[in-house]
């Protein structure tokens, strides 16, 4: 009897070290998101305050007429939009992890090993969950370079249009001759000839 209890006390030690090195993990794992999060912030304060600059610049230097708002206006709504709508994936799918988290966390254990397999299905929601959110910020990334891709092509075909236009433009009008004119030298070749 003795022994089952100073092997259960053992077993209570094992998984509370367990629980302490998970919360460790965690802690870390936290902290690592929210120094990333910070760079992250970090880096778009830095190019709001590079935009605010450019715009100083310009408009010292030509005024107000210069200074080109609605580029900028439009660079900070798509980048607002991009982090709303990944805001809203992101809530969606911790809603999504959590619910499955509690589900788990509410179904009984049984002692024998069950406990150290709902933590290993953690670690593994805990990856899976890093890697589609790896996916989707990729997937976004790749869909912004493609916008940004397609504007510079329809950018350029419409600077292709008007260099045309204007080549055309510059051109003389040249006026393509007659059929009789065209026949005159060509009898004249064929005469010479024969």
């Amino acid at each position: 009897m003795e022994q089952n209890q100073r092997e259960n006390d053992r077993l209570k030690a094992i998984m509370d070290a367990n629980s302490l090195i998970e919360s460790l993990d965690k802690r870390t794992s936290i902290r690592a998101f929210e120094i990333q999060r910070v760079q992250e912030l970090e880096l778009a304060y830095s190019k709001m305050k590079s935009d605010l600059d450019r715009l100083i610049e310009e408009k010292t230097e030509h005024g107000y007429e210069g200074m080109n708002f609605r580029s900028i206006f439009e660079k900070t709504m798509e980048e607002n939009d991009r982090r709303r709508e990944e805001s809203a994936e992101l809530r969606a799918l911790l809603a999504s992890r959590f619910e499955k988290h509690t589900f788990n966390r509410a179904s009984p254990h049984a002692d024998s090993g069950h406990w150290s397999l709902a933590h290993s299905e953690d670690d593994a929601s805990l990856s899976d969950l890093d890697e589609e959110l790896c996916l989707e910020r990729q997937c976004r990334q790749l869909k912004a370079h493609i916008e940004t891709l397609t504007r510079a092509i329809t950018e350029r075909n419409h600077e292709i249009e008007r260099l045309e236009n204007r080549l055309n433009e510059s051109l003389p009008a040249r006026v393509l001759p007659s059929a009789v004119e065209v026949y005159l030298p060509i009898s004249s070749i064929f005469d010479a000839i024969i």
